[in-house]
């Protein structure tokens, strides 16, 4: 007699080869194992243990990869090459933008950089300020200067003269306030939240603080009291932050200290 779905210990010579999906013999001199296709196949997270075509899924490899996964593998591989290679691409316009004293392309340049939803570099950082620094920074010296001649052309009393400096001045004021604008949603959305590190954290921090110090400078009423208010809360962010950082620092030193003295 038969007996179906049980282990049998072959004393014989080589067995044969499997003449049906349903039958699989180990050619082992060992072992014969019979497979019964009323048992369920056992269900995994992936089709690797899962395999149609294979008469014993259960005993494929762990490791055991299909054609589908190592496309996929490959797949991830030349969307994470592409990626660098996109934000590599990013950053070196940025700095010929820079070397071109051309302020708006490089602050383009960084800020499709910042959109790729990652922790900036060092050297990402300081372009990114560089380019938006001297971009509001022309600004704001057009304005101060527009400012200055306002006051000298009212205190001679020409009107008309005054009405155009104003109209002028506000053309500026405008600039300013989307530029601004633009920076801290950038800030805000995209560099940030992709901050792993404190340092990272505490240069965006500064950096939102200062722009809204940039508003307040030219703002007036309601709009200046809530640029100051937002700039005061960005600085109190930045110098809590230091202070955390800072705390670590210490207790990493304590820690390697006590760690030598213990040593000793």
């Amino acid at each position: 007699m038969v007996v179906r779905n049980t282990v049998q210990l072959k004393e014989s010579g080589p067995q044969p080869l499997p003449t049906s999906p349903g039958t699989s013999t180990f050619n082992h001199n060992v072992l014969s194992l019979s497979y019964n296709p009323v048992f369920p196949t056992p269900v995994g997270p992936s089709n690797r243990l899962t395999q149609p075509n294979h008469p014993h899924p259960a005993l494929l490899p762990t490791d055991y990869k299909t054609h589908t996964d190592i496309q996929r593998e490959r797949e991830r591989e030349r969307s994470g090459m592409a990626f660098a290679k996109e934000r590599e691409n990013y950053v070196y316009v940025a700095k010929l933008a820079e070397q071109a004293e051309r302020y708006d392309e490089m602050v383009d340049a960084m800020k499709k950089v910042a959109h790729l939803d990652v922790e900036l570099s060092v050297e990402e950082r300081n372009l990114l300020s560089v380019g938006y620094k001297n971009v509001v920074g022309a600004r704001r010296a057009s304005w101060r200067i527009l400012s200055s001649i306002e006051q000298k052309e009212e205190a001679k009393g020409h009107d008309q003269n005054v009405k155009r400096i104003k109209e002028y001045r506000h053309k500026v004021e405008s600039e300013l306030s989307s530029i601004c604008s633009d920076i801290m949603s950038v800030i805000d959305e995209h560099l940030i939240p992709a901050c792993s590190a404190g340092e990272s954290a505490v240069f965006f921090y500064k950096m939102k603080g200062d722009y809204y110090r940039y508003l307040a400078e030219f703002k007036t009423g309601d709009d200046r009291k809530e640029a100051a208010d937002q700039s005061m809360k960005a600085y109190q962010v930045m110098m809590l932050l230091v202070w955390i950082f800072t705390l670590c620092l210490l207790r990493k030193g304590i820690q390697i200290t006590n760690s030598s003295l213990l040593v000793k």
